[in-house]
């Protein structure tokens, strides 16, 4: 699974998960001389399933059932509303 790396500006790069041990390190590095504001995800896509990037926040968050219907993640049945 690729490995992706983040702040609260949103995604900052996406490599190969064999070089999740390098990002770390790195990325720990990154965060003790600047503030510790980077991040690192393991998954197979970003953002993950069921979560969403909120740029007003700064974070990842759950996206709601309207953000899961629009994005094709979720159906909803015929005559159901929400």
């Amino acid at each position: 699974m690729p490995v992706f790396v983040f702040d609260q500006s949103g995604l900052i790069e996406q490599r190969a998960d064999s070089e999740w041990t390098a990002v770390g390190r790195e990325i720990r590095q990154h965060n003790r001389q600047n503030g510790g504001n980077r991040r690192l995800l393991v998954g197979p896509q970003f953002p993950p399933e069921g979560q969403m990037f909120d740029t007003s926040l700064g974070r990842l968050r759950k996206s709601t059932y309207e953000e899961r219907i629009a994005s094709g993640e979720m159906e909803l049945p015929t005559g159901f509303r929400i």
